[in-house]
């Protein structure tokens, strides 16, 4: 990434969750999901998760940011019953959903 664009980023925009939060958002969202109901479902799900983190962790109030993390934990649970249901998802953007999953899963957990 270029050195003057991380320079106008917010602290917490720096943060590997932020960055893997946003990414899953826009994995979902370029994923082609064809059966509407469960795009609308995933895509709502991934976004709540990102814009969830976005309000948390700038928070210096524990209890925000645990209000927030956990609104965005559950609509991290709710991306993932979805793809279980009808959608064909790529192996590939699954590895990648699982591993930005992980990485948010700790980071929520560690907050």
């Amino acid at each position: 990434m270029n050195p003057h664009l991380t320079d106008n980023l917010l602290p917490f925009q720096k943060l590997d969750v932020y960055k893997a939060a946003k990414e899953l958002a826009r994995c979902v969202h370029e994923a082609g999901i064809r059966d509407a109901e469960l795009r609308d479902q995933a895509t709502r799900a991934s976004k709540s998760t990102f814009l969830g983190l976005c309000e948390g962790l700038p928070s210096d109030s524990a209890g925000v940011r645990r209000r927030h993390f956990e609104i965005a934990n559950n609509s991290l649970h709710e991306y993932e019953a979805a793809p279980q249901r009808k959608t064909k998802f790529s192996w590939s953007l699954a590895r990648r959903s699982l591993s930005r999953r992980a990485a948010i899963d700790l980071e929520l957990r560690a907050a």
